[in-house]
């Protein structure tokens, strides 16, 4: 199983999560967003799906919060759940409560978590 890295992103097979940028507001305040779901596999094969999971892929006897067919090499869709606004954690583990996966006959092939990277510039000098 392979886990995919920002950079490089599109360079191969690869699943990843995103926030929608339409945000909904209530009263003029902003609210959470929704998740989406990213994935770009050169040769899909019938019944391979993607999952939304609220944690890692690999705990056993789990089943994803949402899956969706992955009949196209590329695909996107948008789920139903929401990312809730987080403070800026530094240093702590950079996966926000949300993974992604790409499965073929019930194995993981990918995956991947919404995370977030508030040193990448200074990590890159």
């Amino acid at each position: 199983m392979r886990s995919s890295l920002p950079t490089g992103c599109f360079d191969g097979p690869n699943v990843f999560l995103t926030v929608s940028s339409l945000a909904k507001s209530k009263n003029g305040a902003l609210r959470d967003r929704l998740i989406e779901i990213n994935w770009n596999e050169a040769e899909p094969e019938p019944g391979d799906w993607v999952g939304l999971y609220d944690h890692h892929p690999d705990e056993s006897g789990t089943d994803p919060l949402t899956q969706v067919a992955a009949t196209l090499p590329r695909g996107y869709i948008k789920s139903d759940y929401r990312f809730e606004r987080q403070p800026l954690r530094v240093g702590q583990d950079p996966c926000l409560g949300y993974w992604v996966a790409y499965v073929r006959d019930n194995k993981v092939l990918l995956t991947n978590c919404f995370q977030i990277y508030p040193t990448w510039m200074q990590q890159s000098k």
